[in-house]
């Protein structure tokens, strides 16, 4: 229970910074990148490919609780300039850790695994990156049915995510994501803490040798 309620408050306290943030963000006038360029002696190219790692909190509407979850999403771009794509899996349980031992992990009988693909766009500055994605997952899992007896589900499902990262280093962010999954057996709906790793930053060519 101490667990939840530190991550919940962290949640509550990383969005509210976050959005305080967000005034300075429309306050200030900052250049929109669509090409190649240099910023403080470095070479970046807007809009490549980045990686989401997230940790969260969610509540399963099929259980009526909440439930700890994480997930890793890779998004990129292909061809048209505002159209993105992303893959990623998801993954949500009671419990991921041992309450009292650590970071002992715990191997819960009740969790679901969500592998998903999906479309969306993204909007990104120097200081700031907004994304939206939503598509199908493939989803799989084990539910409860006693205290006792669980029993394994397979199906197709929905996935939606957005996400709002503020990037103190132009191709690394933290932020907030709000995500939303349903399934016939398995639907979640919460927040999560989220680093962005981009592949914007390019570093310099060698010397060509003739």
């Amino acid at each position: 229970m101490k667990l939840n309620m530190k991550m919940r408050f962290s949640l509550i306290v990383l969005t509210v910074l976050l959005l305080s943030d967000c005034n300075a963000l429309f306050a200030q006038e900052e250049f929109n990148p669509r090409k190649h360029f240099i910023y403080d002696g470095d070479y970046f190219m807007p809009y490549s490919p980045y990686l989401l790692t997230n940790v969260g909190y969610g509540y399963n509407y099929k259980s009526g609780k909440m439930e700890q979850n994480l997930a890793v999403d890779y998004h990129f771009r292909y061809k048209f300039e505002y159209l993105h794509f992303n893959i990623g899996y998801f993954s949500s349980s009671d419990q991921f850790l041992r309450e009292a031992k650590g970071l002992k992990i715990y191997r819960s009988p009740q969790r679901s695994h969500h592998f998903h693909m999906g479309v969306g766009s993204r909007y990104a500055i120097l200081k700031h990156n907004f994304g939206g994605y939503a598509g199908i997952s493939l989803v799989r899992g084990r539910q409860s049915l006693t205290d006792s007896m669980y029993i394994t589900r397979l199906g197709p499902g929905l996935y939606a995510q957005i996400h709002y990262h503020w990037k103190p280093i132009y191709d690394l962010g933290i932020g907030v994501a709000f995500f939303a999954t349903a399934c016939e057996h398995f639907s979640v709906m919460g927040l999560q803490l989220s680093i962005l790793f981009s592949a914007d930053f390019k570093p310099p060519a060698p010397p060509k040798v003739y």
